[in-house]
């Protein structure tokens, strides 16, 4: 009895394992039918393909880099050129060259931090005979912070914000002379010598940066990059000149549009 019990146990066994091993290959069988479906599916095909796109691109998109580019800053000389114009004076009109060059730095979250030494500008000048008036604006330390909100491997487009010091130049160079008759500040005897005065501002910027990743490695670390920044440019208060303990304001507005054009190096 004992020998029939142990060998009805042990078939009993064998045919619970043997069922084990039946369904484990039932299950295998399907899971190989499922695999192969997902590598004939496009839609799986297309959906794995841009995670890895997208998982790339977060890892892969920081950068850091020199800085060169060349703007044209508007300027609104209207109310100066009424002052001048009644002593002589040709108007001043059309935007400001200026250059700059810095630093740029984005992260892999998408942050961008462009830091600027300076935007040097070009100054304008007008004439009446040997008296020039000459006007221009240079900013130092400018710090803009954005956000790309559209990035891929060849373009990043952020909008910024940032906030920078300005200085802002007034010359008039004139020969001595017995006398003026100009209705303005540079109109005070002085010695009947020259006037220059600077006044310096805090400054704010605000716009948006479009960027051409002309060539680049996949991970960023070496390249070249084609940048177009366009915004505003404007100055906490009123930009004024002290001359001969006189504050004087010539009414003239700096940056309300600037455009740039540069490269970074990265």
């Amino acid at each position: 009895m004992l020998f029939i019990a142990l060998q009805a146990a042990a078939q009993s066994q064998k045919t619970v394992s043997d069922s084990i091993n039946y369904y484990n290959r039932k299950i295998l069988a399907i899971e190989q039918r499922v695999s192969d479906s997902l590598d004939h599916s496009q839609p799986y095909h297309y959906y794995m393909q841009q995670k890895i796109y997208w998982e790339g691109l977060s890892k892969n998109r920081k950068y850091t880099g020199l800085s060169y580019f060349n703007e044209l800053a508007g300027a609104d000389y209207g109310a100066f050129n009424r002052r001048i114009e009644q002593e002589g004076y040709a108007h001043f009109g059309g935007p400001l060259y200026r250059f700059g060059l810095g630093l740029s730095h984005m992260t892999n979250s998408g942050w961008v931090f462009d830091l600027n030494f300076f935007v040097w500008g070009i100054d304008k000048s007008s004439g009446n005979g040997p008296q020039i008036i000459t006007t221009g604006f240079t900013e130092y330390g400018q710090l803009d912070v954005g956000y790309a909100v559209f990035s891929s491997r060849k373009f990043d487009i952020y909008p910024y914000a940032g906030l920078s010091l300005r200085s802002s130049d007034f010359f008039f160079s004139r020969p001595r002379r017995g006398g003026s008759t100009y209705n303005d500040i540079v109109g005070v005897d002085q010695g009947n010598g020259d006037i220059k005065a600077t006044a310096v501002s805090p400054s704010y910027q605000a716009g948006a940066s479009f960027e051409w990743i002309a060539f680049a490695a996949a991970d960023r670390k070496f390249g070249t990059i084609v940048f177009l920044k366009a915004g505003t440019d404007g100055v906490f208060g009123h930009e004024t000149y002290k001359i001969e303990g006189i504050k004087y304001d010539p009414g003239i507005t700096y940056g309300n549009w600037g455009v740039a054009l540069g490269i970074k190096i990265i």
